[in-house]
Formats: structure tokens, sequence, C-alpha cells
């Protein structure tokens, strides 16, 4: 635990997020005719450059703080679908909403060292927009806060915000950390080498085993569709096909209803579709293909083999794989197998341990280079009282290519002993094991709130993030605190240190692990009722 938080301290302290260029790779599709971005504006002739970009289906509401409707109705296709995207970028970042290489902001560099879900940030768009074939530059207005209701920003600049085409045809924010003098923000500047492709957008991107696959929904005719883009083992070619579907709901998914799952180094892959859960039902739809993405068949509909809200799905090989689901309550796992390239489902059976309701299962894993060797993930959730964690995820592993799935015996959880501050005759002493039993609770009861209070307001790093990575890396609670050694730090009693030994128990290990730690308190205001903690050493 205590090598842990000095681990955390200098990822806040030093991390940075770094940002490479994307660059725009040859695709096997035409390149479609310009679209006009400015009645004043001729066309220029086009030319072997020119990149098209898809537009997302998923933007957040639009966000008129970043600008209005009635300016965003001024702008092209273009300039509408980067406001959008810097919408989406603001929700994203104030929400800490977690990033993926291939998503939108997945390799982003801001302008400063700046904290998603820590700190707030405001854009106001302008209507300058540039453009080079690659690329696409808005300039903006930023601020940033650590509070929303802060009145003054502690940062602020005009940035250019610059968006890089992918070779899928999306727009990736790559940086902002440029300033935007050099954009002329009374003239918007699009030199139409980006274009639009027509009828088309971005549903999501997804890999697995280093095969990429983009899915678009399109629109020929009136009528809807899916288009897959397949590029296999960081090849640059792309191998664009569609999806024979055949229900509605088919053509209206969105990012979360797609799971992929593509073998290693074969041309061969699965797509999962499943739609939004309505009146306790889920329809879904397993395709796959044998030729590269070509072509793609339907093997069959899933809507009466699988239960529950589908978590995702893999194939260890050509015939062998497993569709995994959340099902609240249901007495069996909600984990499917099948050996005939799912042609036809059953249920392998794991027993849910006693003392909890129900288990949320996850695709398994398997090691590329031995087949037989894997590892599947079950969070299981109990309806033990508040006091303890809800969820406890379990590794089991498998040496039988998945035929059977073992794990350590999952014992029921020691219970917890906390010191009693009123057993400490000295207020003072009261005051600050107060305050450690209530940090030692919240990361028990995983209440971040109550975790980030116990810290000080002069606390140097992020209580938030520390507070994220201790409870999403260690699947541990705290069974036992004692010995403490109290220190005060001047004659004053401005400053205060603590010693204890905490003991905590590894719910993948069912072992028992000791560690000692020191609190370092501040005294906020100067009175016996304002001891924070300013550090965990």
């Amino acid at each position: 635990m205590k090598k842990l938080i000095y681990l955390m301290l200098l990822i806040i302290v030093w991390g940075t997020t770094g940002c490479n260029e994307r660059s725009v790779t040859s695709t096997m599709e035409p390149t479609p005719a310009p679209v006009s971005t400015s009645a004043s504006t001729p066309s220029p002739t086009p030319s072997a450059a020119i990149n098209h970009f898809i537009p997302y289906a998923d933007h957040v509401p639009i966000n008129e703080e970043v600008m209005s409707r009635e300016e965003r109705k001024k702008l092209d296709e273009l300039g509408q679908e980067v406001v959008a995207l810097l919408d989406d970028y603001v929700y994203v970042f104030n929400l800490n909403i977690p990033q993926k290489g291939e998503d939108k902001f997945g390799s982003v560099d801001p302008a400063g060292n700046f904290f998603p879900g820590k700190d707030f940030i405001t854009i106001k768009a302008t209507p300058t927009i540039t453009s080079n074939g690659s690329d696409v530059n808005i300039a903006a207005y930023v601020e940033v806060r650590h509070e929303p209701h802060d009145v003054d920003p502690y940062w602020k600049g005009k940035k250019k915000f610059r968006f890089t085409v992918s070779g899928d045809g999306s727009l990736r924010l790559g940086y902002w950390n440029e300033s935007a003098d050099d954009m002329d923000v009374t003239h918007s500047d699009y030199s139409h080498l980006i274009t639009i492709m027509p009828n088309e957008k971005k549903i999501a991107d997804l890999n697995n085993n280093r095969t990429y696959i983009s899915v678009n929904s399109t629109q020929q005719n009136g009528d809807f569709g899916i288009k897959v883009s397949t590029r296999y083992h960081d090849g640059d070619t792309r191998v664009t096909g569609f999806l024979p579907t055949t229900e509605d709901w088919e053509n209206h998914i969105t990012k979360n209803s797609i799971s992929i799952s593509a073998l290693p180094n074969m041309d061969k892959a699965w797509i999962l579709l499943h739609s939004d859960p309505g009146a306790g039902m889920m329809s879904k739809s397993l395709y796959t293909t044998e030729n590269n993405g070509t072509n793609w068949i339907k093997v069959t509909e899933l809507d009466q083999t699988i239960d529950g809200y589908v978590t995702g799905v893999s194939f260890r090989d050509e015939n062998v794989g497993w569709i995994t689901a959340t099902q609240h309550g249901a007495e069996l796992l909600p984990l499917y197998r099948t050996k005939d390239g799912g042609k036809s489902w059953t249920p392998q059976k794991i027993e849910i341990p006693q003392g909890y309701k129900y288990g949320n299962c996850y695709p398994p894993v398997f090691d590329a280079t031995d087949l037989n060797t894997g590892q599947l993930v079950i969070e299981y959730v109990s309806d033990l009282e508040t006091t303890r964690p809800s969820k406890r995820r379990v590794k089991y592993t498998t040496n039988d290519g998945g035929d059977t799935w073992l794990t350590n015996e999952i014992v029921p959880i020691p219970p917890t002993h906390y010191l009693n501050p009123n057993s400490f005759s000295d207020p003072i002493k009261q005051k600050l094991m107060k305050v450690i039993v209530q940090n030692l609770k919240a990361f028990n009861e995983r209440d971040k709130t109550a975790f980030v209070d116990s810290f000080s307001k002069k606390a140097t790093y992020q209580k938030e993030s520390l507070y994220d990575y201790l409870t999403q890396q260690e699947n541990m609670i705290l069974i036992n605190m004692e010995k403490p050694e109290f220190d005060p730090k001047s004659t004053g009693g401005s400053y205060y240190a603590i010693s204890l030994q905490l003991s905590y128990y590894d719910l993948d290990t069912n072992e028992v692990k000791k560690s000692t730690s020191t609190y370092y308190f501040d005294n906020e205001e100067n009175n016996s009722d304002a001891w924070k903690i300013g550090a965990i050493d």
C-alpha cells in the first residue's frame, strides 16, 4: 500500500499525456467530390491531397457555451462537426470519461498540466476554422477552473484545437497547446481540402488482436445500412464490406452496442450487435467474415439463446468462443460457449460463491502463443453490509483451452476493526484519529466524497486521482489498524504525524498484507477542529 501511494504521487507529479500526430493512411475507397464550405469562396480544383471525413453519430447534446445554435447554423458541415467535437471534449474532460487510443480524444496534448475530472474546463469556439488536407484547426477561448463555481479561472488562453483526419475518415483531437494568435479571428479560411462522405455517420472504431474495425452507418436511397472497414495486423490497406442486416434495430446501433473478436495472425473476425434493452429484452446478432472483411455473413440471431446485457465476445480459434454478459439476480453466470464457430451456444457452468447474489462476466483472453492458457474475470455482487465492498472481481485461469476455469478459494471477507477515536484522552489525538478512520472507511466503502474530504486543501497532490488509483488498482480492503504512534511536529501544534500498522485483505489471493503508513496533518485554521490529512507516506 505504501509503495503504491508513492507510485501514484510520482505519476501525478511527473505524468504527462503524450501526443503523436496521426498520419492519414491510404484506403481502397474512392475519394468523394469536394463539398462546398462557403458560398463566397470558389472551390479549388480537387487534387490527390484531398481527404474525406466521416461525421460521428454519437455527439453529446449541443453545449451553447461552446457555440450558440444560431452561430452553428452559419457554419458548413465540417465546421459544425468540429464544434460538435468540442462539445464532446468538454463533456468527456469534465466528467473524466476514460478514453482509449482509438477514441476521439485518446491521445490529446493539452495546453497545460490539467486533470480531467479534477479541473473544470469551458470552451468558447470561434468561427475561425482552417484546414490543410489532413488537419483542421479551430480557434477557441479556453478557461480552466479548479471548481465549476469558481468565479475566476486559474488558467485561460486563446488556443488552436487541431483535429487530424485518421485513416478511417474520422476526426481525432491531437493537441491544443498552440496559441491561436496566428489565426485570423475575423475570417474563416476553409481550404476545401477536407470533404465529407455523404450519408455516413461514424459509430465506432474498435480493435482486437491488431485487427482494426471501423463501423459506420450509411443511408442510400432512404435505406439504412452498416458499413464495416477492416484493417488487419497494422496494415495500411483497408477492406470495406457491409453487414447483411435484416432487422431495423441493427441499422441504428450505437458504439456501446458493438463487440468484436479477431483471431491473431488470421483474417477471421466476428461482430456481435445488440440492441438497447427494452422491456427486459435485448436483441442480439452475430456476424463473421472469412475473407478479410470483404464479405460478412450472419451466423445466427441470439435473442433466445443469450440472456442478460452483453459485455463482449471472444474467440479462441475458428470454432471455440465465448459471449459474456451481466444479468442481475440470475442463478447461473451469463457465460456462454460455442464449439462450432458461433452457430450454437450453451451456458458454461461456474458456481456462484456463497454470499454473492450474481456475477458479471467479461470476455476471456488467451495467450496467442499458447491457446490452452487463458484468463477470465468475473465480478461477483453481494448483499453485504454497506461498510464492505458490494462487488468483488475474481480472476479465473485455464490451462485446457477454457474447458475448466480455476481460481483460489473465495472465502468470506474478514471483519474490519477500526480504532476507536474516543479511546484517546487527548482531544487533538481524538480528532486526528477520527480523520484517519474517515479516510480508511471511505476507502473500504468506496466513498470518493468522504475520502477526498479527509484531506487538507493544502494537499499538493490530486486526491480524486489518488482515490481512483487505489480503488481501481488494488483489489483490497482494510481489516485492521493498530499500534498508533503520535509525533507532534511543532510546539504550536499546527503540524502532526501519526504512524499506524495497517492490515489489508487481498480479495484476489485471500492473503493478509501488512504495512506501516504515516499520516501527516495540517491545521487549516489553527484551531482544534480543523485538522486534515496533508500527505500519506
